[in-house]
């Protein structure tokens, strides 16, 4: 049976891909193109960021089962941000400390939910292997011991060191986890250094890859995470090529380990997908929505601060979607009505039992709720009333079908019940991003996180398989395609 390889490459747009293969600076994309099935409309989840994203990728499911919200939500439990590394600044005000916890241990540990099972674990639990080099979900059966390097541990206080870890059989965190094998070991270089991310980045990923193929141990699954190509486009969003060539350069490198790429397909299924895309933002600062100045009236919890009695509001910023999280039930119509005055955001989502509203400036409102009469395009019946514009949807007889917002209603509804609290999403208009205190700004360069098809369509390129993935596969059917390929039963 031929063992899987999956490459996700951070922010790969359709447009650029088919861009770099048509230049023939981007050989081994080519190459897979050119062996394989490619779908350039795959569909991703929302918010459209790394960490909820990634989870449903792995898990094969929508936020409100595997219950990871976005890259930064709030956690009402311990009454405090969570922020799975989004900004040097931001985390600085939240705590290192914290922020190095959350994202190594918590994220998968402790938020993932428990009850949804990863790639891994299911691939562990019918006698198969799995890896991730770099990946941010990992969550398998192996217990692995954490061991950092010395300037982490300081800054961490040894608060990680030893923690013992449940992950894919063989992990690689950058330096902050290697893989081992008997009589083999990756020797320290400066792609694993503090300038380097710590080894989060497309050189080390490369390295790790070699070293696990070369040392004979390659699992039946390995997922590789290329990270460099979205740092890129959040400053140079005109000019994919050179990220690009770059990118290929990597997988280049992982074809060659086979001897030929012709051999490289006879004994692997490669697969190559984005994870969400990027939207330009304009060059003026009016393309900043300041939630600071638009929400000054109320009184929001400070970044890295405890919540105090008279805090109203908890702001969890995703670049261009933002969840907020009323802490006072009575603020909740004055809250809505600043946001719906303000026309850079596109709309304004929550839930009322069942049910989601949306509702824009226009005064345009829509409710949709699950088990109605309409389908949507993945058989999955809605009850819908309102005015459909709000989320640019149109029924033709009982059939949902979606335009600017691709699978509006279940990427939507699974943010929203991602937690059981009260929380707002907003999205914010295409050129506009959010900005609060200590975010990263990304005026005249890329930004992602919104439902906008901009943001949420990815290329999908399968080579090598014995069987293709079904048309209009999304990232959240991966998981049982993957499965299926490697004939394994979901439990």
């Amino acid at each position: 049976m031929k063992k899987i390889i999956l490459i996700l490459i951070d922010a790969l747009m359709p447009e650029a891909l088919e861009n770099g293969i048509k230049s023939g600076k981007t050989p081994g994309l080519k190459f897979l193109m050119e062996n394989g099935v490619y779908q350039p409309h795959c569909v991703t989840s929302f918010p459209t960021m790394t960490a909820s994203v990634d989870s449903s990728l792995m898990t094969g499911t929508y936020s409100d089962q595997h219950k990871i919200p976005g890259l930064v939500w709030y956690d009402p439990k311990e009454k405090r941000i969570i922020n799975y590394v989004n900004g040097a600044k931001t985390v600085l005000a939240l705590g290192i400390r914290k922020a190095a916890k959350d994202v190594l241990y918590h994220l998968n540990q402790v938020h993932l939910n428990s009850k949804t099972k990863t790639i891994y674990e299911e691939l562990a639990d019918h006698g198969k292997t799995s890896g991730a080099v770099n990946f941010i979900i990992h969550r398998g059966r192996t217990v692995h011991t954490l061991k950092l390097p010395f300037l982490l541990n300081l800054i961490t206080r040894f608060s990680l060191q030893n923690k013992k870890i449940k992950a894919a059989d063989i992990l690689s965190i950058g330096a902050l986890h290697k893989p081992r094998f008997p009589g083999r070991k990756i020797f320290w270089n400066w792609n694993q250094s503090v300038f380097s991310h710590f080894g989060i980045n497309d050189n080390y990923t490369t390295e790790v890859v070699k070293f696990i193929i070369e040392s004979g141990h390659q699992p039946d699954f390995l997922m590789v995470y290329l990270p460099d190509h979205d740092h890129y486009l959040h400053k140079h969003i005109d000019q994919p090529l050179p990220s690009l060539e770059k990118v290929d350069q990597k997988i280049v490198q992982i074809l060659n380990l086979f001897g030929t790429w012709e051999q490289a397909l006879k004994q692997n299924t490669f697969i190559i997908i984005g994870d969400h895309g990027q939207t330009k933002i304009g060059k003026t600062q009016n393309h900043n929505i300041d939630l600071d100045q638009i929400l000054a009236q109320f009184q929001v919890v400070k970044l890295g601060k405890k919540v105090h009695p008279n805090d109203q509001l908890v702001i969890g910023n995703n670049e261009r979607m933002v969840y907020l999280y009323p802490l006072k039930k009575e603020i909740e119509k004055d809250l809505l009505n600043v946001l719906l005055q303000d026309e850079r955001i596109d709309f304004i989502a929550r839930k009322e039992g069942e049910t989601v509203i949306v509702e824009n400036h226009k005064g345009l409102k829509l409710r949709f709720a699950k088990n109605g009469a309409y389908q949507d395009p993945y058989d999955v019946n809605w009850h819908v009333d309102g005015d459909l514009g709000v989320l640019d949807v149109r029924l033709d007889g009982n059939t949902i079908e979606f335009g600017e917002y691709p699978d509006a209603f279940s990427r939507l509804y699974g943010a929203l019940f991602s937690q059981d609290v009260q929380m707002f999403v907003l999205n914010a208009k295409p050129s506009y991003e959010f900005i609060t205190k200590t975010f990263p700004v990304h005026l005249g360069g890329g930004s992602h996180g919104s439902l906008h098809k901009t943001d949420s369509i990815v290329p999908l390129l399968v080579a090598g398989a014995k069987k293709w993935p079904k048309p209009n596969t999304r990232i959240v059917d991966l998981k049982q395609y993957i499965l299926d390929l490697l004939e394994v039963p979901t439990t």
